[in-house]
């Protein structure tokens, strides 16, 4: 999910807090920038431009939702 370079999705095999909505029936998503594969390494880091687009989807995300 993402401007302008279509969709993608899929599951992963991480604990997230996404965990208390599902036991609840309510569905969750878990989107950031970066890769999943050096999330909370040691050498952990995100690009700018990755952070600019994630902010751009939500903020479009978060338009939408409040509009109705």
């Amino acid at each position: 999910i993402s401007p302008g370079r279509g969709g993608g999705g899929g599951g992963m095999t991480a604990w997230v807090d996404a965990c208390f909505l599902n036991e609840h029936g309510i569905p969750a998503v878990c989107f950031g920038p970066g890769s999943i594969a050096q999330a909370h390494a040691a050498e952990e880091w995100v690009r700018v431009d990755e952070i600019e687009a994630c902010a751009r989807v939500l903020g479009d995300f978060s338009r939408r939702f409040l509009a109705g």
